[in-house]
C-alpha cells in the first residue's frame, strides 16, 4: 500500500525532470505523451528600432519602469541590455524579466522569472511580451518554470517540502518492506512443505 501512495508522487516528481535532464532526448516521449509547448512570445511590434536624434537609449530606470508597467501585477528581477553586442548592432532590444503570481524558480536558488518584457532601447516600444502563466499547465509543469517548483517542493511551501521530504523519506523504506514480505511467504512456504511432510509420515 505505501509503495502505491509514494509511487504516484515521485513519478511526477520524476516526470517533470525528464526535460532538464535529457533536453531533446526526451522530445520523442514528451510528443508521445502529448504534452503542450509553451505558448511563443506575443509579437506586440513589427517596427525596428529607430535611434533619437542624439542617440542615447533609454536609462535602466525608464526601461525597468516601462517593463513592469506592460505586467503591472508583476516584481522586476533583471534586465538585459546587451551592451557587449550593442558595439556591432546598436539596434539592438532590452530583455526584461519578472515574477507574477507563483514562480517555479523563486525559492529553489533559481533566478525565477515567468514573465518576459522586450523593449526597443531607445523608444521603450513593447516589441514581444511573453507570460508563461498564459500557457496550458502541462506545458509549465514540464517545458516552464513550474517543474521546479514542483521537483524542489516549493510549490506549496513548507508543506509540501515537508511532504515531498516524507515521500522520499517512505520510497527509502520500501526496499525493507519488499525484503520482509519475501521473507515472510518465504518461512510460510516452508511451514506448509513441512506440514505437508508430517502428514504424510502420520
Amino acid at each position: 500500500m505505501i509503495g502505491v501512495i509514494v509511487a504516484i508522487p515521485l513519478l511526477v516528481i520524476t516526470l517533470v525532470m525528464l526535460p532538464y535532464s535529457f533536453g531533446d532526448y526526451s522530445q520523442p516521449v514528451l510528443d508521445f505523451l502529448h504534452i503542450p509547448e509553451m505558448n511563443a512570445p506575443r509579437i506586440m511590434s513589427s517596427r525596428n528600432s529607430a535611434p533619437k536624434t542624439n542617440g542615447e537609449p533609454l536609462s535602466l530606470d525608464e526601461s525597468v519602469n516601462k517593463a513592469i508597467a506592460v505586467a503591472s501585477d508583476s516584481r522586476f528581477i533583471s534586465i538585459y541590455t546587451y551592451d557587449n553586442e550593442r558595439k556591432a548592432n546598436p539596434n539592438l532590444p532590452v530583455d526584461a524579466t519578472l515574477t507574477a503570481g507563483y514562480d517555479g524558480a523563486l525559492g529553489t536558488g533559481a533566478w525565477g522569472g515567468n514573465v518576459s518584457v522586450q523593449l526597443d532601447r531607445y523608444s521603450g516600444e513593447v516589441l514581444n511580451f511573453q507570460d508563461a502563466r498564459e500557457s496550458p499547465f502541462l506545458a509549465q509543469a514540464i517545458h516552464g518554470q513550474l517543474w521546479m517548483g514542483i521537483h524542489m517542493g516549493t510549490w506549496g511551501g513548507w508543506t509540501t517540502r515537508i511532504l515531498e521530504f516524507l515521500i522520499s523519506i517512505a520510497a527509502l523504506y520500501l526496499p525493507w518492506t519488499g525484503i520482509r514480505q519475501w521473507w515472510i511467504k518465504q518461512k510460510a512456504r516452508k511451514a506448509r512443505k513441512k506440514d505437508k511432510a508430517i502428514g504424510e509420515i502420520i
